[in-house]
């Protein structure tokens, strides 16, 4: 299953309309972890792939700020990251994680790519 993580796209629909061939051909499922909630839709609407999406700091929707799932075996938390103080360190952020039960947390609001495992949690 190939996967394309998005986050903070905050409305930039040209730079997502560049996106869309490669995930009409690529992406089996989308993750949009937050800020501008609307660009999920908008990307599921132009692709017809499935997306798991939740709201940041500056959407406005009514929609889920946490979802956990499984995919493939694995558990997943998908937040934004401003309520688990991100920008400042991803301590907090693995804590609630693993306390959820998941393998991996994705997570935006930093503008910065990162991967890391802290206390088993990637």
């Amino acid at each position: 299953m190939k996967i394309l993580i998005l986050s903070d796209t905050h409305g930039d629909r040209r730079s997502m309309d560049k996106l869309v061939p490669f995930i009409s051909q690529e992406i089996d499922l989308m993750i949009h972890a937050g800020d501008n909630f609307k660009d999920s839709i908008y990307l599921k609407d132009k692709t017809s792939k499935p997306i798991m999406a939740v709201r940041g700091n500056c959407d406005f929707e009514i929609a889920d700020g946490e979802l956990v799932f499984e995919l493939e075996g694995l558990t997943f938390m998908l937040v934004h990251g401003h309520m688990h103080r991100v920008k400042y360190g991803l301590d907090l952020l693995a804590q609630d994680a693993h306390e959820k039960g998941a393998n991996i947390a994705i997570f935006g609001h930093t503008h910065i790519k990162e991967n890391k495992v802290i206390g088993g949690v990637e």
